[in-house]
């Protein structure tokens, strides 16, 4: 892999220490080791990078352009000249040296990633922060100065001005250009998720398939006691994921059968609960569509139950919508109202009792034992860590260790009180 080259447009490299953007006379020498800024000579942007995600590699850290001056200075714009295989103290050449650049505060290295930004970035190539392992692993962190511009360095104060109001416009044309719309954005957020998700492991302890997540196949382990069953276990609440499964299954149902009665004219109310629910069953079903089906299309890459909540949203909002289009069409029959309001009772109260069994698992507040947390475990692929039971003489021991040690702390505290008591004697 060739080495990029450093295509500043407009570029200006400078000494922390400096405050013109001029050219000295006698020019100063940047040597390996100095520490530089990279400034756009014509927005006054100066590169800098922060302990941020960068926009497509996770891994990196951000690099942007930090709008400052000559007279105020961060560290975070801040670069240390690293010339490959070359002495501390060798003059940077223009076109003969390869240079990395490190970033001073966070210790990463300035490369690219290969990815190509979306729209709203030109698809220009993604510049990050790398860290010193990734370095190793690719040559996109070494740099090439092609060429030297001498203009651009010469330029006098109303130059500068003017190159001022010139970037302030440039930026807020950049701004007009990437606007996007609702539809653009969601897509390329879509895109670049696709993308992460491709580039992730294949295999992983706790992932699994977009199609186990509507029945609740697996769930995720955050975290997990060293010393008791304690944990916080990603499950979400069985009778609200599966009524809204369901009623995934009867929406299209009920809208057939309204559409049919409808059309043959069967009741007057039915027209006006048909349009209602086709414009209800749209918008839900498009959303819970359009945040899982993209999943449902890349079984490879590792993707997590977390990943469907956003899709679990629209499902719970079309079963609310289903259970109220339901309740005012049998209503008007005889018994069928107290017989709505009585199994939304029922279903209230058993996803009631269902969160207040497994909220231990959501919070990890609470040590629950082996068979406490068997009882929790409602399909076998649900992975609960369970801490093995000790041995009895081991179990013995510890707490007899355990009794021991607080023996000793009571000892220490009364010694200590016996000691002030005696000072204030």
């Amino acid at each position: 892999m060739m080495s990029p080259s450093l295509i500043i447009t407009a570029g200006l490299v400078k000494k922390p220490d400096s405050e013109s953007l001029q050219l000295t006379n006698p020019a100063v020498i940047i040597k390996d080791g100095d520490i530089i800024e990279l400034v756009h000579a014509t927005t006054r942007h100066a590169l800098n990078s922060h302990n941020v995600a960068g926009p497509i590699t996770k891994t990196a850290q951000e690099v942007s352009g930090f709008t400052s001056n000559t007279k105020i200075q961060s560290a975070s714009q801040l670069w240390k000249v690293d010339i490959v295989d070359e002495a501390v103290g060798t003059s940077w050449r223009v076109s003969k040296h390869e240079v990395k650049l490190v970033h001073q505060p966070t210790g990463s290295y300035l490369a690219i990633t290969g990815e190509h930004l979306p729209k709203w970035g030109f698809g220009q190539l993604e510049v990050v922060g790398q860290l010193a392992h990734n370095v190793k692993k690719s040559a996109g962190a070494v740099w090439r100065v092609t060429e030297h511009n001498q203009a651009i360095a010469n330029m006098n104060a109303e130059d500068e001005i003017g190159a001022e109001e010139l970037g302030k416009s440039l930026v807020r044309t950049a701004e007009q250009v990437v606007q996007l719309g609702f539809f653009e954005k969601l897509w390329h957020y879509k895109v670049a998720m696709v993308a992460a998700i491709k580039r992730m492991p294949s295999e992983h302890d706790y992932s699994s398939s977009a199609f186990d997540w509507p029945l609740l196949t697996k769930g995720v382990a955050y975290w997990m006691s060293n010393s008791s069953n304690a944990q916080v276990y990603l499950i979400g609440n069985p009778v609200l994921w599966y009524a809204g499964t369901l009623s995934l299954l009867i929406f299209p149902l009920v809208c057939v059968l309204l559409t049919v009665m409808a059309w043959r004219q069967y009741g007057v109310p039915c027209l006006n609960q048909w349009r209602e629910l086709s414009i209800t069953a749209t918008v839900f079903y498009l959303g819970w569509f359009l945040h899982f089906f993209p999943h449902a299309c890349h079984p490879t890459g590792t993707q997590y139950l977390s990943t469907y909540l956003p899709a679990l949203i629209y499902k719970l909002m079309a079963m609310a919508a289903l259970a109220s289009h339901l309740y005012h069409y049998f209503c008007r029959f005889r018994w069928s109202k107290a017989v709505a309001v009585v199994l939304c009772l029922l279903l209230l109260q058993a996803a009631l009792r269902t969160r207040q069994q497994l909220v231990p698992l959501s919070y990890g507040n609470t040590a629950l034992s082996n068979s406490e947390l068997s009882q929790r475990q409602w399909k076998e692929s649900w992975e609960i860590i369970m801490h093995k039971p000790l041995p009895p003489y081991i179990d013995a021991q510890l707490k007899h260790n355990l009794q021991k040690k607080q023996f000793q702390e009571q000892q220490q505290q009364q010694q200590q009180q016996q000691q002030q008591q005696q000072q204030q004697q």
